[in-house]
């Protein structure tokens, strides 16, 4: 296949899948529970929907089951003829969970009020599942906290087609690749922690070839990036998984729910070290799922969003045994003044000690994005401000080693990439303000001088965190498209 450059997408607002689930849910707080005991009583029903005693989360449960597409009102009746619960004010409070691996993940946390009453609220999911919901009283002072939870299995294409289990890989902290590192690595071992996600169907076939392609985040993100479940309708993987594909999503040593060494003891070489040790173990099916037996892929490919995809690019020219690169907000080049002096507050930073990775946590770590004003100004155009805010929240620290080697990887990249000979996908926001575009992705394009098959895609009003901008959906199906067009 030829070099091909793809004109502009135009702009449409996406379209977000919306989904109610269950069919009527009650919780009351009797009135005699404070008046007599002191502690409250409180019970949930669900009309038309008997329980069965089922696993859910881990644990045998009472389970009220339906199916995904059903409307559902929570109704809160704090009724008390007794003078305790006025005098003490309680906060009364709704919660939502959805069961993620073993644990239960929030996915939304009501405040209904303060005053004996009825309160009704809309509990709303796109997404089948596992859930709990939870009614609470709390007041901080008396250190009060009465709850009773109840358990909700909502049914539907996804739960049946879609596979979603934590794994784990073993790998070594060095360095084997072409990107030189500074200061320097530990060489120790680490478990980092990931999901794969992917079409059920495939997953457990016993014949045909199996496809998968391994992300890797920017600098301040972690696996939620790709897998953003506060928000489905921004769930990355899992609409490529509706698609067809099969990701696996981690988070690289230093972020998330990997170990977190003291941060100068890595760097981005040192990445593509350890995505490159991943990918072989994707290909001979050695590592850790406790959900699902772990199967072999045949065809492997690697992506990257901004200096994660640096790292992809690295382990593709450095070790070469991948299928296909794909490159999301990444080029070696091109970059604006304000993508500069962001990185440079974050030198001065990791260069008087940084911070700790996280409260108690190892020292070396300082944040690329120093404020929430820098984070959306340089990486977001069009966001919905409650994705936006999620994200600030998960922001994270980077190593400071990671940071020391951005320039030695910027160098590497432009050396090295002539090298790759795989089909490689580029996909830049048109108003991404880390680079000057098109200028920065067209020229990156023309690196891929030893490939055959290059294809640059710019995406209209959308910046750099293209999965969490209002333009996710055009940029998925694209991405879906040629993933399929390669076999992956």
């Amino acid at each position: 296949m030829g070099r091909q450059t793809r004109a502009p997408i135009g702009s449409h607002q996406a379209l977000f899948p919306a989904a109610l689930f269950l069919a009527a849910l009650v919780l009351v707080l009797p009135s005699s529970a404070l008046a007599s005991s002191g502690k409250p009583r409180l019970s949930l029903a669900l009309k038309g929907i008997a329980p069965e005693l089922a696993e859910s989360c881990g644990a045998q449960r009472w389970i009220r089951e339906t199916e995904v597409g059903q409307p559902v009102t929570a109704t809160v009746r704090v009724r008390d003829s007794h003078q305790r619960m006025r005098r003490l004010r309680a906060l009364t409070l709704l919660e939502v969970s959805r069961c993620e691996g073993r644990s239960w993940v929030r996915v939304s946390h009501k405040r209904l009020g303060r005053k004996r009453g009825r309160y009704t609220q809309p509990v709303e999911t796109s997404q089948a599942g596992n859930y709990r919901v939870r009614v609470q009283l709390r007041r901080k002072r008396r250190n009060m906290k009465y709850s009773r939870p109840r358990y909700l299995r909502v049914a539907g294409d996804d739960a049946a087609a879609v596979i979603d289990v934590p794994v784990s890989f073993e790998v070594r902290n060095v360095n084997r690749s072409a990107t030189t590192c500074r200061p320097g690595v530990d060489g120790l071992a680490y478990r980092i922690q990931g999901r794969l996600v992917g079409p059920r169907e495939a997953l457990i076939a016993t014949e045909g070839p199996r496809a998968v392609t391994l992300y890797l985040h920017e600098l301040a993100h972690g696996q939620w990036f790709w897998r953003f479940t506060p928000v489905p309708p921004y769930d990355y993987v899992a609409a490529q998984a509706r698609a067809g594909h099969t990701s696996i999503v981690i988070d690289r040593l230093g972020y998330g729910l990997s170990p977190r060494p003291p941060g100068t003891q890595t760097c981005l070489g040192a990445q593509a070290d350890m995505a490159h040790q991943i990918v072989d173990q994707l290909r001979s099916g050695v590592y850790a799922s406790q959900e699902l037996m772990p199967v072999a892929f045949e065809r492997v490919a690697i992506a990257g969003h901004g200096l994660g995809g640096a790292v992809a690019e690295s382990a593709t020219y450095s070790f070469g045994n991948v299928d296909a690169l794909v490159l999301l907000g990444w080029a070696s080049g091109g970059f604006t003044s304000q993508a500069i002096q962001t990185k440079t507050a974050q030198d001065i930073a990791c260069a008087t000690g940084g911070e700790p990775s996280e409260p108690g946590g190892s020292p070396g770590y300082a944040y690329f994005h120093s404020s929430a004003e820098s984070y959306r100004e340089t990486d977001f155009h069009d966001v919905d401000p409650a994705v936006f805010g999620l994200a600030n929240g998960m922001r994270a620290r980077d190593p400071c080693g990671d940071n020391a080697s951005i320039d030695l990887i910027i160098t590497s990249s432009a050396m090295h990439s002539d090298e790759i000979t795989v089909p490689v996908l580029l996909v830049h926001g048109m108003e991404d303000a880390t680079y000057d575009q098109p200028e920065a992705g067209e020229q990156q394009g023309e690196l891929y001088g030893a490939s055959e098959d290059v294809t640059t895609i710019f995406i209209e009003d959308a910046s750099h965190a293209l999965t969490l901008e209002r333009k996710a959906t055009e940029m998925r199906e694209q991405v879906a498209a040629w993933l399929a067009q390669h076999g992956l």
